[in-house]
């Protein structure tokens, strides 16, 4: 578990300095392996926990929305310690 939760910490940092999507990317994401695999993650979470689709899928963006917000202040003040000397 510490493996994947290593993982994801380390993918939320990585893709920090993405390109900001635009709409237009939203059919190919949608059909990705990626986003596929959201829809079962959410699928397990509504089932094991006793949620509705909706409730889990943003259960799950909620989840990585905090962690970027988690890591992007985290950077900002590590950042700012640095200029600060």
């Amino acid at each position: 578990m510490r493996d994947w939760m290593a993982a994801f910490n380390t993918a939320v940092l990585t893709t920090l300095t993405d390109s900001a999507p635009v709409a237009s990317d939203l059919p190919e994401l949608m059909a990705s392996p990626e986003f596929a695999a959201l829809i079962i993650a959410a699928g397990h979470l509504a089932d094991s926990q006793k949620l509705s689709p909706e409730d889990a899928a943003e259960r799950i963006v909620r989840c990585f929305r905090q962690a970027s917000s988690i890591w992007n202040t985290a950077l900002l003040k590590r950042g700012m310690q640095s200029m600060l000397g």
